[in-house]
């Protein structure tokens, strides 16, 4: 009969739970709906600054996403010590807009890690602030706006 070995089992422990840690890093997938529209960004864990963003519109109306709708300034991130803002500026707007019809989806990869550094993006929430409206826009025309993090 021979005794189990406390060392032995310590180290087996540890190295379980390094395993079970390396596999619980992926890519990191978000969404909401607002509006019947279905705002989703996937960060990449091999190329954290890369995030791959896609509006699906589900509404019945004609949906208006404005050029900044992909801009890297929408991307904030949250830190234990707050919100950290990107020093990439807002692309200048124009009132021109991307239609979406209804059943239609766009996706685009967003460098959204610009202006921030490799700790933050490894400690912090990566988080995406959105806008977009009815197409096109009337009296009684809806807007939505919000912000959705990891």
């Amino acid at each position: 009969m021979s005794k189990s070995n406390p060392l032995r089992l310590a180290t087996a422990l540890i190295a379980g739970s390094i395993l079970a840690g390396c596999h619980a890093h992926g890519d990191t997938a978000v969404s909401t709906v607002d509006h019947g529209v279905t705002i989703a960004f996937t960060r990449h864990m091999t190329a954290m600054s890369t995030v791959q963003l896609s509006f699906k519109n589900g509404s019945p109306d004609p949906v208006c996403l404005s050029p900044s709708s992909f801009d890297p300034a929408t991307f904030t991130v949250k830190t234990d010590k707050g919100v950290v803002k990107s020093v990439t500026p807002v692309s200048p707007t124009t009132d021109a807009c991307t239609v979406l019809a209804p059943g239609a989806e766009q996706s685009r990869s967003v460098e959204a890690g610009q202006g921030f550094s490799r700790l933050e993006l490894q400690t912090g929430a990566v988080c995406y602030n959105y806008a977009f409206s009815q197409s096109p826009a009337g009296p009684a025309a809806w807007q939505a706006s919000g912000t959705i993090c990891e």
